[in-house]
């Protein structure tokens, strides 16, 4: 994955957190009349994002440095799924985000039970025949 790849899966991140660009804008430069476009340019990939924009990110947000040159990979490459996922409109993206959020609860709370279950089973006596 390139830099610019990481950097733009980091501004999403942000995005996901923060809810909209001019929030993560005015958090960086307050005075800063620009930067939600330039932002928004970077997020559909029209700019890339520069060295010193991406330290003041990370300061901004107390990360450390390189945080945003560096994303996990996973058996999907990211730029395959940022450029899917950037063909969504934000409502459809907040929609499919929350359904996530929803299976990821689904198979936590299973796997919670399945512990549970598990605990009990090894502290019942054992009746043999």
């Amino acid at each position: 994955m390139t830099t610019k790849e990481s950097r733009r899966l980091r501004l999403l991140e942000l995005l996901r957190t923060e809810g909209t660009l001019k929030a993560i804008a005015h958090r960086i430069s307050p005075v800063s009349k620009y930067l939600d476009r330039y932002l928004s340019q970077i997020k559909t990939g029209i700019r890339e994002m520069g060295d010193d924009l991406a330290a003041d990110i990370e300061k901004t947000y107390r990360k450390p440095k390189g945080w945003m040159d560096h994303v996990g990979t996973s058996s999907i490459e990211a730029s395959e799924l940022l450029n899917v996922w950037s063909q969504f409109e934000s409502a459809e993206q907040e929609r499919i985000v929350e359904e996530l959020r929803i299976r990821l609860r689904v198979i936590k709370d299973r796997e919670a039970m399945k512990n549970l279950q598990n605990n009990q089973d090894a502290r019942s006596p054992k009746h043999r025949t």
